[in-house]
């Protein structure tokens, strides 16, 4: 799905004159269709349930529709349709501005990540996140991610029943922080490594709940976290900052995760990133790549011992 455009009241807009097109100065376009429950309604729908809520828009009004919400004070318009999402992602920035600036994720994320920036700074910080992901160091991750799952199926019993949610969260979460902080297996008690796993641990459990979604909803429209949302994540910037300046200082060049590759990157005038720039850049690959992969995994498997044909064909 994608944002196609902002919908403005009346309901209809002027068209542009062009000469390409039917349309002329003298015909109005007209917006796509709309749900007409309250915006509160829409609002706490759309934070709680946002799947259902445009799974159920898409089946009511086909592929186009519009959201009000109450995180914009006007409409916006959504489509679905692969050849609309074809034409914004390969539009000219002026012609389709981007919203990711006003992403939901921008408290938490903050402004410097690659998913909340734009224009010259999102090239930027794209160009710099490159060495960490480029073919050798792709392959060292894949036999790392192999290693962590195999460790953690050899604790699993043969016969007996398990939560797949779970466990796949526990594999994902230690593939990241060995990927992207260089901490093997399970660190030990009390050490400042098994302090930031745990911390992350407990983040990314509460973000699941839906006590988390109302603060989610009560961040709307904000660029900078509220009260409760700065207490979660002062906890968690605390224990980043101290790692990453421990690890500046100690100027490492043989370590190949993606902090140490990311300390070494440098742009075309010869600046690094700050120590803001790395965190937001860390916050992005941990809250992106944990539980987005961890429910895939799950949905996979879950379906794969449902279907046993498809099941044994895999294997």
């Amino acid at each position: 799905m994608a944002v196609a455009e902002e919908a403005r009241a009346p309901e209809t807009l002027d068209a542009p004159h062009s000469s390409a097109g039917p349309v002329g100065d003298d015909l109005p376009i007209r917006l796509p269709p709309a749900r007409t429950a309250p915006r509160l309604v829409q609002t706490i729908w759309f934070g709680l349930r946002p799947l259902h809520y445009n799974l159920s828009a898409a089946r009511e009004f086909g592929d186009v529709w519009q959201v009000t919400i109450a995180s914009r004070k006007e409409a916006f318009v959504v489509t679905c349709h692969p050849d609309h999402v074809a034409s914004l992602l390969k539009a000219k920035p002026e012609d389709a501005p981007s919203l990711t600036g006003e992403t939901p994720l921008r408290p938490i994320l903050g402004p410097n990540s690659v998913l909340t920036s734009v224009g010259e700074r999102h090239m930027r910080q794209r160009k710099l996140l490159l060495p960490a992901f480029h073919g050798e160091a792709v392959q060292r991750y894949a036999e790392m991610i192999s290693e962590v799952a195999e460790r953690e199926i050899d604790n699993w019993a043969v016969g007996r029943r398990l939560a797949l949610a779970p466990r796949m969260q526990a594999v994902t979460l230690d593939v990241i922080m060995s990927g992207i902080f260089g901490i093997e297996g399970r660190p030990a008690r009390g050490t400042a490594e098994y302090r930031l796993r745990q911390t992350f641990r407990s983040l990314l459990r509460a973000s699941t709940t839906p006590l988390f979604a109302l603060v989610d909803l009560t961040n709307a429209r904000r660029r900078e976290p509220n009260r409760v949302l700065a207490g979660f994540l002062g906890l968690l910037d605390r224990q980043l900052y101290a790692l990453i300046r421990a690890r500046r200082a100690a100027g490492e060049t043989d370590r190949h995760d993606v902090l140490s590759l990311l300390l070494q990157a440098s742009d075309e005038q010869g600046e690094q990133l700050t120590d803001q720039e790395l965190r937001d850049e860390l916050m992005s690959l941990v809250l992106a790549g944990h539980e987005t992969t961890a429910n895939s995994l799950a949905w996979t498997f879950e379906r794969l011992v449902r279907t046993p044909a498809a099941y044994d064909t895999l294997r």
